[in-house]
């Protein structure tokens, strides 16, 4: 059955807009003097997309399951006490995920951390692949890369970088420890641009251990970091993990979304797409410099997803033309994902336009109406795959073909 936009394209469910904060702010405005906001809630929703809400207050849960949810949001949270501050820093982990924090301090092998809701946390050398300071690196041509072996240092030198092969000794508040060409020496945060440290340990010996007792979660951080961990427990104080052999207590003000692991469902943007398609509007491999790849987790053009006003965490982002294609084993029942021109692409009528189609085994299961930049973003009504051998996710220009920057939110594979 071919599903269209129209009467069959709804707004988004109540996580999908902005409804609920919108709701949520007006409630504070039509508070009278002396009445209190409202309580603090956990948002539980299943794979197939119904939710419900408890009070945050007294809140005991070992796994949203037990509640038939496997994604965890916390709603009408208070501001963090503390703005953090500090060396921002963008850490990659051993494990595959990203933390996105603020410098404390160091203590030999270790970094002392704190995150945008205030949680804090630590983590040794030997969890890390790689640290970058965004701040260093922003506005340069070509980033820093790893080494083929050992550790690599870059330093900021007047308008470029500097590159030290070495190893990495330690961490402290002054700066960073390491045993370059020349020696030991200790080099100031202000003059680190990145780091690139070798994985020694085995990879199995970080990552998240099977276990029926104790699930596995993906966290995704109000700061933009996401990574895997074990999960230990939610309570009112916050989200209880294991990362890397450590436990972690996440404040609630951190948490964007936790997402049990789980075989009922899987994010389209967690799987390997078979043929990526054009890479732009000429289907050849570059254009004046320029290309358009497929992005998981962001917009194309490299910034977070937003479409209407609303920042999502999981989607992919593409430039129209674009058709990719992913490789089923006919054991998924549906697809649920949201559709929308991200806010990256212009304003009014000098910004993308596109259509967006779904077709499964060659069959077209969806069309959307035009979409454009500054439209909200629409659900697109659960799409059937039973029996499904290839997934194909089509969007296509309407227009000038010029900032026609598209977004596919929280694309979901779902089974009965």
């Amino acid at each position: 059955m071919l599903l269209q936009s129209g009467s069959a394209l709804a707004p988004e469910a109540p996580w999908g807009t902005l409804p609920a904060m919108w709701l949520f702010v007006l409630a504070l405005c039509l508070l009278t003097p002396g009445q209190d906001p409202p309580a603090p809630q956990v948002e539980l929703e299943s794979a197939f997309g119904s939710i419900q809400r408890l009070p945050l207050e007294d809140l005991e849960l070992a796994d949203p399951r037990d509640k038939g949810a496997v994604f965890l949001r916390f709603l009408g949270l208070p501001a963090p006490t503390e703005e953090a501050t500090g060396l921002a820093l963008d850490l990659r982990l051993v494990t595959g995920g990203r933390v996105a924090a603020f410098l404390e301090g160091g203590t030999e092998e270790r970094l002392e951390l704190v995150l945008a809701g205030g949680s804090r946390c630590s983590l040794g050398v030997e969890s890390l692949t790689s640290l970058l300071v965004p701040q260093a690196l922003e506005g340069r041509d070509g980033l820093p890369v790893a080494s083929d072996e050992g550790d690599r240092l870059y330093l900021v030198r007047g308008g470029g970088l500097d590159r030290l092969e070495g190893l990495t000794l330690g961490f402290s508040v002054q700066g960073i420890l390491f045993e370059g060409p020349l020696g030991e020496r200790l080099h100031p945060w202000a003059e680190v641009a990145a780091l690139f440290i070798e994985s020694l340990p085995a990879l199995e010996d970080l990552q998240p251990k099977p276990d029926s007792e104790v699930p596995t979660a993906e966290i995704t951080t109000q700061g933009g970091g996401a990574f895997s961990a074990q999960l230990l427990g939610i309570t009112s104080a916050g989200v209880r993990l294991r990362l890397a052999g450590e436990e972690w207590l996440l404040l609630p003000q951190d948490v964007a979304e936790l997402a049990v692991r789980d075989s009922s469902y899987a994010f389209l943007s967690n799987l390997e797409p078979a043929d990526l398609g054009p890479l732009n509007p000429f289907d050849s491999e570059e254009v004046m410099g320029q290309s358009w790849p497929l992005r998981s987790n962001r917009a194309v053009g490299g910034g977070p997803l937003r479409v209407g006003g609303r920042l999502f965490f999981k989607g992919l982002g593409v430039h129209a033309p674009s058709r990719v294609t992913w490789k089923l084993d006919g054991g998924w029942s549906h697809l649920r994902t949201r559709i929308g021109v991200d806010d990256s692409a212009g304003r009014g009528a000098h910004g993308g336009s596109v259509r967006f189609r779904v077709l499964v085994d060659g069959e077209l299961r969806f069309e959307s109406d035009e979409l454009r930049v500054g439209n909200a973003a629409f659900v697109v009504p659960p799409v059937d795959l039973v029996g499904a051998q290839e997934l194909l996710l089509e969007v296509d220009p309407l227009e000038d073909w010029v900032l026609d920057r598209a977004d596919w939110l929280r694309p979901i594979l779902l089974k009965e």
